[in-house]
């Protein structure tokens, strides 16, 4: 079972860190994501082995619970591990703490198997069920299996993808829309109210050139809580790449 867990440390430096001097969402989810890299191929479940059977893993959705941001010039630990296999997903969890060990943010993703040269979700194979049959408990669950559509649009912002937004799929890099999501969200908002919960699905891919445009609707729950919804339209094809919703509460 210990094979099943990896854990790395990371220093907050200030490339990582925004105006507030804290974690971005975006870093910590690249952070993430090294690690998902690193435990995968350590499980002989990574790019490579999938490529040899015509397959590669896929973000479909990441949702955090968010306790503290850690400022610049902290230490932080991150443990990964497999949560779990359901037809063509697998979930995997992350506990983020501190280096006194008390959580910072907890973090549950969920992952496609994909054919490659079909472009369509696959069942896994063996290979990948058997070394997934016993695994660690999930931190965190999502709370529903869709997010909803908006109902109208408080707010728009109009995204040009470069080079520098691509992975080495060529496509729009999932972090990135993090990044947009919350660009797209009012900054008196950010300011008053510390995001504390993310939820984000990834429906479809953008490449270089395209125009992405995020409709945000901003919901004031009470003085306490702010909800956002998000859409991420292909502004050529009308198509929703990818949909998200934040939740910011007060901070006393």
């Amino acid at each position: 079972m210990d094979s099943m867990r990896l854990t790395r440390k990371y220093e907050i430096h200030s490339s990582l860190v925004g105006q507030d001097h804290l974690l971005s969402l975006a870093k910590l989810a690249d952070l993430l994501q090294e690690c998902a890299v690193f435990h995968a191929d350590s499980l002989q479940l990574g790019a490579k082995e999938l490529l040899a059977n015509n397959l590669a893993w896929v973000l479909s959705r990441m949702r955090f619970k968010i306790y503290q941001m850690p400022k610049i010039g902290e230490s932080i630990t991150i443990e990964t591990f497999p949560t779990g296999l359901e037809k063509f997903f697998a979930d995997r969890g992350y506990s983020v703490r501190n280096e006194a060990g008390s959580p910072l943010v907890d973090v549950t993703t969920r992952w496609v198997t994909l054919n490659v040269e079909r472009r369509r979700p696959q069942l896994p194979p063996d290979f990948i069920s058997n070394k997934l049959r016993e695994v660690p408990a999930a931190v965190l669950n999502f709370e529903s299996k869709k997010l909803p559509a908006l109902e109208r649009v408080d707010g728009s912002r109009e995204f040009r993808v470069r080079m520098e937004d691509l992975d080495f799929n060529g496509h729009v890099n999932n972090t990135h829309y993090i990044a947009w999501a919350l660009e797209t969200l009012p900054v008196e908002h950010q300011n008053t109210h510390p995001l504390a919960d993310f939820d984000i699905v990834f429906r479809s891919e953008s490449v270089y050139g395209a125009t992405i445009v995020c409709n945000c609707q901003v919901d004031q729950i009470d003085k306490n809580k702010i909800i956002a919804r998000y859409e991420f339209k292909d502004s050529q094809s009308e198509k929703v790449v990818v949909s998200a919703r934040s939740e910011c509460n007060l901070q006393f």
